[in-house]
């Protein structure tokens, strides 16, 4: 069963794991984060910035920030930026850095809370996508229904052409 409650707004409390984590005051806050690769074939950067944007309006948690040790969805409509890197000239370290630099630059008190970038230029010409995500917003299980929805709004704008 498919539920749609709308765009939610406003305040809500933190869930126990996420009061744990402001209660800790860790040095660096902004850096607790998860990231993964996903290899594809060479994708139309067009419509993965399209299905991103779905993503985005179908989970309320991709826009959320956290202020006073409060969570707050926003609806200021801060337009994503998707990474995009040729990796044909670079070595793995270069790789490395560059994605240390992307997960790097998370803000709990403006979001965005993740990142997303495509990456190409492999000799087998595959490509891949880059996810990283603010441990405040993310678990084990949120991961797989995200990458579960990702594919099936792909699906469905490939049935639309």
């Amino acid at each position: 069963v498919k539920a749609e409650q709308g765009q939610l707004s406003g305040k809500f409390d933190l869930l126990p794991v996420q009061k744990w984590f402001f209660e800790s005051k860790f040095k660096k806050p902004n850096y607790f984060n998860q990231s993964f690769l996903i290899k594809v074939p060479e994708l139309d950067i067009a419509r993965l910035e399209l299905v991103i944007n779905e993503i985005i309006k179908h989970h309320d948690i991709l826009r959320v920030h956290f202020k006073n040790a409060q969570q707050e969805y926003t609806n200021e409509g801060k337009p994503f930026s998707l990474k995009i890197l040729n990796r044909t000239n670079l070595n793995e370290q270069d790789l490395k850095n560059t994605f240390t630099n992307w997960q790097a630059n998370f803000d709990i008190q403006k979001g965005y809370l993740w990142q997303i970038g495509y990456i190409y230029g492999y000799k087998d010409k595959s490509a891949r996508v880059y996810v990283a995500l603010h441990h405040l917003i993310i678990d084990a299980v949120s991961w797989r229904i995200l990458v579960e929805d990702m594919h099936a709004i792909r699906r469905s704008s490939d049935k639309d052409e």
